[in-house]
This record gives C-alpha cells, sequence and structure tokens, in this order.
C-alpha cells in the first residue's frame, strides 16, 4: 500500500470518527459495519496495516501487534496476504491498527483506532467495519493497550 493510501485511511478514519456532515458526499456513500457482522466471506482477502504516528517509543512493537492480528485472523478463517504487497488484490480488505501517540511528562498518551476498509473503499465507497477507538494513556509504551483492543476487535469479527 502507498504512503498516500496509508495517509488517506488516517485521514478518513478520523473524518469517520469525527462524524461526516449531514448532507456530505462522505456521508451519503459511507457505510459501516459492526465488527460482529464481519466474516471471512464478507470480507475477502485481508491485508493488517500499522498506521504508526507515535513518537519517544510510544508504540514500540507494531510488528508485533500485526503479527498477532493476523494470526487470530487466520484462526477464524480469514484468508491472508501480505502486508508487504505493494498493489491492491481485488476484493481485499485492510485491518488498520492506527496509533496517534507522543509522550507528555514522561507518559504515552494519544489515540487508538482500529477499522477494517473494503477495497471498494478506495474507489469512494467507504465500507468500513468498526471503527474501535480509544484514548491512550501508558506509563511507559501503548503496546499492552493496543494488544488488548486488537484483541477485543478480532474477537468480535
Amino acid at each position: 500500500m502507498s504512503r498516500s493510501a496509508i495517509l488517506a485511511a488516517t485521514a478518513a478514519c478520523l473524518l469517520l470518527l469525527a462524524g461526516p456532515a449531514a448532507g456530505s458526499a462522505q456521508a451519503a456513500s459511507s457505510r459501516s459495519t459492526t465488527p460482529a457482522a464481519a466474516s471471512p466471506g464478507a470480507l475477502g482477502p485481508l491485508r493488517v496495516e500499522p498506521l504508526d504516528r507515535t513518537v519517544d517509543g510510544c508504540w514500540s512493537k507494531p510488528d508485533q501487534v500485526v503479527g498477532y492480528a493476523a494470526e487470530r485472523l487466520a484462526r477464524k478463517g480469514f484468508a491472508l496476504l501480505p502486508e508487504a504487497e505493494a498493489e491492491a488484490v481485488e476484493g481485499e480488505s485492510v485491518l488498520y491498527i492506527g496509533v496517534i501517540a507522543d509522550r507528555v511528562n514522561g507518559t504515552c498518551s494519544g489515540s487508538l483506532y482500529i477499522f477494517v476498509a473494503r477495497d471498494s473503499w478506495r474507489a469512494g465507497d467507504a465500507h468500513l467495519v468498526g471503527p474501535d477507538a480509544s484514548r491512550i494513556s501508558a506509563p511507559k509504551t501503548a503496546d499492552l493497550h493496543v494488544l488488548g483492543r486488537v484483541r477485543s476487535f478480532i474477537e468480535r469479527m
């Protein structure tokens, strides 16, 4: 996935969390599904991608979280695509795990969001599973908080 696509995904999630303006194009075309309504057949092949917008080591193990998420999804029957695929695969979905955090007085503070976007989302149809969002406030790193929320999100799928 290109850097611009990742930035677009980040922006779209933040807009979704803020709520689209009434009558906007996004409000007219976006659909959201709860994680419980997601299934391997409905989502197609799935890729897991971290969106790491942290500083000062607030999220020290994104690769570990991606591996954990992929393992849990595979156990639930989801077909997984490698993270490093450069081009979109027809019918794919992407599980985004985004952390935006900074260190304030020694505490890692910020936000976590998790959502799934279908490939059709790239064409302007924002079909999302989720999002799940939470605040982060951790003395060392956000790793355990992120891992717990990812586990909970995937368990509901």
